[in-house]
């Protein structure tokens, strides 16, 4: 297959294009004619033909179960944006309300793999947070969060082990499902 018929290089590609796809900003005609035509690597993805690609990306993710689908969003979809206020004690990025109610849902689903353990939600957040990227330690979390050090490092290797395996499957899931996007454009978009 030639790389002039691919609409993306890999389902990776497809799921980074939906998650971050904002639509296109409010330019004025003379803004728009000053400049070069953007579009996502000149496959005119952008505008609505943009947010119908990221919309049905999303729907066919979501045929994966909600447990695969907010693990995808924890793990590609952007943490913050840029925050415009300007203000002197913003820092200049606002968290992205996607991502956090993705953790947050997730932080209720690894009760299961923590059974035997004191577990809170602020507790469950943190070791989900920590598998997805944050720079916490089971030392900070455990002082913190009052609980000893062995039982965080417990905690976040229970919920990294079974975070890691539903990941895994949710990434397979996500080939399966928008392979078709990634071989032929367009093709199975009704499938």
């Amino acid at each position: 297959m030639n790389e002039e018929s691919q609409l993306f290089k890999s389902a990776h590609a497809a799921m980074t294009f939906a998650f971050n796809f904002q639509g296109a900003p409010a330019l004025s005609v003379m803004n728009r004619m000053g400049q070069e035509p953007s579009g996502m690597s000149g496959k005119g993805l952008s505008g609505l033909d943009g947010a119908a690609m990221a919309g049905v990306i999303r729907c066919k993710l979501s045929s994966l179960g909600r447990l695969h689908e907010q693990i995808l969003i924890a793990d590609i979809a952007p943490r913050s944006y840029p925050c415009p206020c300007r203000s002197y004690c913003c820092s200049g990025f606002t968290r992205s309300q996607e991502w956090t109610d993705a953790i947050s849902w997730l932080s209720d689903i690894v009760r299961e793999p923590l059974e035997g353990h004191r577990s809170n939600h602020p507790i469950r957040r943190a070791c989900v947070e920590v598998y997805f990227g944050a720079k916490i330690t089971a030392v900070k979390i455990a002082h913190d969060l009052d609980v000893s050090e062995d039982t965080a490092g417990a905690m976040i290797r229970k919920v990294r082990r079974y975070l890691k395996s539903e990941h895994e499957r949710a990434l397979i899931g996500a080939d399966n499902v928008l392979g078709c996007l990634v071989e032929h454009a367009g093709i199975c978009v009704g499938a």
